[in-house]
């Protein structure tokens, strides 16, 4: 009986220190890794802030090849990345809740039941070369035992978070390597006829690229039922974008003299001096382009003077996406 007692005792002062200890354990725990990128602020910038790219570097998509995602939003803040898996990933959310272009971005997690928690990423210009932090913080509460969760977040998710930086690091180079020589002019645009299709669409890239597959077949239909000659690639005017994409697909045409049918109606665009871009790789990876590009006009002291346009060379049914050619028109004066 003895015996019994001073093991209970023993097990009490145990009990005791443990809860003691985890009371002085903090609540607030964060954890940051960091690595040089040999692209600039820019390029790791536009990659990050589209969280489609997300599932192509994160070491979490390894955990469950088979995880459902869903991403609503192209770019920015209130865009999301959600996921659903069976195995270790769990359920959770990212939403992006700031976002300074070329420095900072910073998104809240949401693991349902878990609770919340929050991942910055901070970009530092390093003369031409781009440092990213990637860091993650979170509140375990007052309980003394979820506290001492916080003495294992190192060791468990710090190798994750290296193994994802590095990953990210390929993809942010290729994508530089991409657009680093991209072929930017300045020419006089010829002008062409089109014929034309009028659409808009949520800001996510399957929306998109089921608006324009649509748009397209009905303008092959008109032209090959009417007859008429189609001289170039396609080509795509923008006309605004932000939670919805509004845009304007066209057939250039010899002569668009005959009257449209439906929605497809005879357009234009005007001759005039132009920049030009070519770039060549995905669709989703333009956007460092368009920064370029931007620069460019802005280094050239030229004023944009109307809507841009894309006019898509390669068919992207056979030709691989680190292969497609897009030419890239913005107007200027």
């Amino acid at each position: 009986m003895k015996v019994l007692k001073i093991i209970l005792i023993i097990l009490v002062s145990l009990f005791a220190l443990i809860v003691l200890v985890g009371l002085l354990l903090p609540s607030n725990i964060k954890l940051e890794r960091k690595i040089t990128i040999d692209a600039p602020p820019a390029v790791v910038f536009d990659l990050l802030n589209d969280l489609h790219n997300f599932h192509q570097w994160s070491p979490f998509s390894e955990l469950d090849t088979n995880m459902k995602i869903k991403v609503s939003g192209t770019s920015g803040v209130g865009s999301t990345y959600e996921w659903n898996s069976k195995g270790e990933a769990g359920i959770g959310k990212i939403t992006i809740k700031e976002s300074v272009p070329n420095k900072l971005i910073k998104c809240q997690l949401d693991f349902a039941e878990e609770g919340t928690s929050f991942a910055n990423f901070k970009i530092m210009d390093e003369k031409g070369k781009t440092t990213l932090t990637w860091d993650f913080e979170t509140d375990l509460g007052g309980s003394p035992f979820t506290k001492y969760f916080g003495l294992f977040m190192e060791p468990m998710m710090g190798p994750q978070y290296e193994k994802g930086l590095k990953s990210f690091k390929k993809l942010a180079e290729k994508t530089f390597k991409m657009i680093a020589d991209l072929p930017i002019t300045i020419e006089q645009f010829p002008g062409r006829k089109l014929y034309s299709i009028t659409d808009s669409c949520k800001m996510e890239m399957s929306e998109i690229s089921n608006a324009f597959t649509k748009a397209y077949k009905e303008l092959g239909e008109f032209c090959m039922k009417n007859k008429i000659q189609c001289t170039e690639a396609p080509v795509a005017i923008m006309n605004s974008f932000d939670k919805i994409y509004s845009f304007e697909a066209a057939f250039a045409i010899i002569d668009n003299k005959r009257k449209g049918e439906g929605r497809i109606f005879a357009s234009s665009l005007p001759a005039g001096k132009v920049v030009k871009a070519v770039y060549t790789g995905p669709y989703d990876k333009m956007m460092s382009a368009y920064d370029k590009v931007m620069a460019f006009i802005k280094e050239n002291k030229l004023e944009i003077n109307g809507r841009a346009w894309e006019q898509y060379i390669s068919d992207p049914a056979s030709t691989p996406n680190d292969k497609l050619i897009t030419h890239i028109y913005f107007p200027v004066e």
